[in-house]
């Protein structure tokens, strides 16, 4: 248990003072402690996360013997990226900016990308970064404190942008893509020697590379959500939760395919809908048509359709209503998440299968023909997916080929209904598949 007055002792410590590096070699002590790496706005703006949300660090970190050997030996020494995890979270950010290339930290046995290093330009150009735009604040740990214990309550506590370990922070997929791109050069470099890039080169690779990795959403009633994880087109793992949640567990990915309404039309009558109806045939039912938006704040079901037939739109249906909450949801995300389009997975399964399908999911032969299909196309559901066991087994088909279109959008080659999409308050409304 953390002594609440040694936690706030900690979290004042750890604001202020803020020194440069060479001040830190000066007064920092060779003892256990937390330390902290500060940024001012400017610094949060170049590194792409925005404006600072209040006076927090970017990163905070232990160290177990020496605050003197970890924050500024390692963590501002060039040559140190592939044992620095600040430094590797900081390069994936800077790439861009300041041409960096990913290569094996071990180039003699690369292995490990993940840990990947920089060559030794690129390294001293992060180093000369770091020790122009980054201050530093520690606290000593006394003898008493299990220091991973008060780490991890001052990192719930201010939730730094940098640290992908023990908090979920909301610049975690940017940090996660920025490091996931190094790794892959570092991947690259050990099958093919050094990537040198240009200002245009690298440029293009960010416009062009990804992590081969896409997340496909369907709803699933009483539980929220569950994703499917396709990685490099196969089957990786499942997960149940909220929308934000099972996004921010899937992290890092390309593309997301949600099974939901996402956009709307002036006159609130989809083009997506009518012609996606009629793309799957029999299977026409399953497409209901997205409720206008002027209904989604109505109190209750009564309501929503005492105001639609006022205006002699048809009703909704208990099944549109009661998606609402999600449609909602999924709405406040996608207006800031460019990766998140809306699939269906009637559409889909017809595009993979290239004709209409003529059993329901809910059936036997629906089931298992639709399983079939994802398992020609590379996406092998296993029998056992401990992590969605109460799911309704169609649900989890659904998030799967949610995820095939998913990686089609991510790959260039999906195709949407209506073609081109219509345009409403600057997004393309469309179905993608």
């Amino acid at each position: 248990m953390i002594d609440p007055s040694t936690l706030e002792d900690a979290l004042r410590s750890l604001n202020n003072p803020r020194l440069t590096v060479s001040e830190t070699q000066q007064e920092v002590p060779h003892t256990p402690g937390l330390y902290a790496v500060h940024g001012g706005a400017s610094v949060w703006r170049l590194l792409g996360l925005g404006d600072p949300p209040d006076d927090r660090p970017l990163y905070v970190g232990k160290a177990e013997r020496s605050l003197a050997d970890r924050d500024v030996r390692t963590h501002f020494s060039t040559g140190k990226t592939g044992s620095s995890t600040l430094r590797r979270s900081l390069g994936g950010l800077l790439a861009e900016e300041l041409l960096l290339a990913g290569q094996p930290r071990n180039r003699s046995n690369p292995e490990g990308f993940a840990n990947f290093g920089l060559d030794a330009a690129g390294d001293a150009r992060l180093t000369d970064w770091m020790l122009e735009h980054l201050r530093l604040a520690v606290w000593p740990s006394p003898a008493a404190v299990v220091l991973d214990e008060i780490e991890t309550a001052v990192l719930v506590r201010l939730t730094p942008p940098l640290n992908l370990d023990k908090v979920v922070t909301p610049w975690r997929a940017l940090v996660r893509s920025g490091r996931r791109r190094l790794a892959d050069q570092a991947r690259a470099w050990s099958a093919a020697g050094p990537i040198t890039l240009s200002g245009d080169a690298v440029r293009g690779a960010f416009l062009t590379s990804g992590s081969g990795r896409v997340l496909g959403i369907d709803a699933a009633a009483k539980y929220g959500w569950v994703g499917v994880v396709l990685d490099d087109g196969s089957f990786d793992s499942a997960r149940v939760g909220t929308l934000r949640a099972v996004i921010d567990w899937a992290e890092p990915v390309d593309a997301i395919g949600v099974d939901i309404p996402i956009g709307h039309v002036a006159n609130g009558s989809r083009r997506a809908d009518t012609e996606a109806r009629a793309f799957v045939g029999a299977r026409a039912s399953s497409v209901f048509a997205a409720p206008p938006i002027d209904v989604l704040g109505a109190a209750s079901y009564g309501e929503a359709n005492a105001s639609l037939a006022a205006r002699g739109v048809p009703m909704l249906s208990r099944q549109a209503w009661a998606l609402i909450p999600k449609i909602v949801e999924a709405a406040s995300i996608a207006a800031t998440d460019e990766r998140v389009f809306e699939v269906h997975p009637e559409v889909s399964f017809r595009e993979l299968a290239g004709e209409n399908l003529n059993w329901s999911k809910k059936s036997w032969n629906g089931l298992h023909l639709r399983r079939r299909l994802l398992a020609e196309a590379g996406v092998a559901l296993p029998e056992v997916i401990s992590e969605v066991a109460g799911i309704a087994a169609d649900d989890v088909v659904d998030a799967a080929i949610a995820a095939w279109s998913a990686r089609r959008i991510a790959t260039g080659v999906a195709r949407s209904l209506p073609d081109p999409p219509e345009e409403s308050g600057g997004r393309s409304v469309a179905i993608w598949r």
